[in-house]
């Protein structure tokens, strides 16, 4: 009888041992998978941080390692967009009508590039403005050199905002 006995007490550590083990199994892999979570959370709430902040080039990468969770992948996409209107913009405000109009372009911003079609014109129109203003007053002094000396005659290669080179004669 004592051997039954024996065997039933080592039958009850075998299953408490086996108890402890999957519980301690289950403990650890809750913890793991927890840390894994808390810093999927953490990811995703730096790289909204850099998206408000307008901080689109910090925002990017920080989305895509965390691409599958939550909206991440959607919103790497919406600061995609969102870095290239900023790069048109820098474009556009250094006068550099053609890049900005690729970039709006690509983007699909059709009212962007009407204005920056708009602007190209208007700046075009004030370089032709201000060469032709040149050229008269260019065209005065040459004048008063021309009574001391007959023989001058010249012509001047004036470059405009948008690069392009006109030749403005006088004399």
């Amino acid at each position: 009888m004592m051997g039954n006995n024996g065997e039933q007490v080592m039958k009850k550590k075998i299953i408490i041992v086996t108890i402890v083990v999957l519980l301690l199994s289950c403990v650890s892999a809750g913890g793991y998978f927890y840390a894994q979570q808390n810093h999927l959370t953490q990811t995703y709430e730096k790289a909204v941080a850099f998206m408000n902040e307008e901080d689109y080039g910090q925002a990017i990468p920080l989305f895509e390692t965390i691409a599958k969770y939550k909206d991440a992948d959607a919103l790497a996409e919406e600061c995609r967009k969102k870095q290239s209107i900023q790069e048109a913009d820098s474009f556009f405000n250094a006068g550099n009508y053609e890049n900005a109009m690729k970039l709006y372009e690509q983007i699909g911003l059709t009212e962007k590039v009407d204005e920056v079609t708009i602007n190209a014109e208007t700046t075009n129109e004030y370089a032709e403005i201000a060469i032709n203003n040149f050229a008269y007053e260019l065209n005065k002094v040459t004048k008063n050199v021309a009574m001391d000396s007959k023989d001058i005659t010249a012509k001047v290669n004036v470059k405009a905002e948008d690069g392009t080179e006109k030749e403005v004669p006088y004399g």
